[in-house]
């Protein structure tokens, strides 16, 4: 009887569907970006953390990948700005991370390319793209868009491979704005 009853079990919880989403202030996360299901959430409130700082979801491909921030501020300076202020702060800051990142010697040759705003469904993201060479992956492209969600800061990252098809990057952005657009 025992072991009829483990192969039950044991099938019964191989046909079982596990559930990948993941919900946040009101917004769910999207299971999977372009086929990629994500392989790590952070909350960076956790236990010694700080709640402004938010949550993440990450994905990684062979040749992309993809972050997702909901968050109230990196900086506490900005924690009392209008949510609009925050996200042109953020954006603003790009620049000066990857700065930051050359004078460690991580990155070399980065091109920023100009601010852009873009519209997808009923959100309109601030948009940066840049060029850059990372001492230990390569030439990279990367794509910060931010926008609000539902009072807080929606960040989506996107790096890819300078090689790979720039049209990847925009697929995933539209299937991860896609996700979004009705919260």
């Amino acid at each position: 009887m025992k072991p009829l009853l483990l192969f039950l079990l044991t099938a019964t919880l191989a046909f079982a569907e596990v559930d990948t989403r993941i919900t946040v202030h009101g917004s769910t996360l999207p299971a999977t970006v372009q086929g990629m299901t994500w392989f790590r959430l952070t909350n960076y409130g956790g236990p010694n953390g700080n709640p402004d700082h938010g949550v993440s979801a990450s994905y990684r491909g062979d040749s992309i990948k993809i972050d997702i921030y909901i968050y109230d501020s990196l900086n506490a300076d900005w924690a009392k700005l209008p949510l609009k202020e925050k996200i042109r702060r953020e954006n603003e800051s790009i620049p000066s991370l990857f700065n930051q990142r050359v004078e460690k010697g991580d990155y070399s040759d980065v091109k920023i390319k100009p601010l852009a705003t873009v519209k997808a469904g009923n959100r309109v993201y601030d948009h940066t793209e840049m060029d850059f060479i990372d001492k230990n992956v390569g030439a990279l492209n990367s794509h910060y868009y931010l926008a609000e969600l539902n009072g807080k800061i929606l960040k989506i990252r996107i790096s890819r491979a300078a090689e790979s098809d720039p049209a990847s990057a925009r697929a995933a952005f539209e299937e991860i704005a896609a996700a979004f657009a009705t919260k």
